[in-house]
């Protein structure tokens, strides 16, 4: 699999392989730093692994927002 395409943006991640006509949106609860010179993903072995620098150094509860899907749209429409 050589065309793994990642976006992410302060709220917001999206991985696409087309290939397999995969797509996989998560839309963060806190923000991410996705500026950051640190931020970096390799792929091995069949695993994707993605590293992102999280705005505030604190303990996140959960990865996803569990807003309303419209809300969470608005939102991600926002950090794009």
């Amino acid at each position: 699999m050589k065309n793994v395409n990642i976006y992410y943006s302060d709220y917001f991640i999206k991985v696409s392989i087309p290939s397999q006509k995969y797509i996989l949106v998560i839309d963060l609860d806190q923000p991410i730093n996705f500026k950051s010179p640190v931020n970096r993903s390799t792929y091995a072995n069949a695993r994707l692994d993605i590293w992102l620098e999280k705005q505030e150094k604190a303990h996140w509860d959960k990865l996803e927002s569990d807003l309303p899907k419209l809300e969470r749209m608005r939102w991600r429409e926002e950090s794009i």
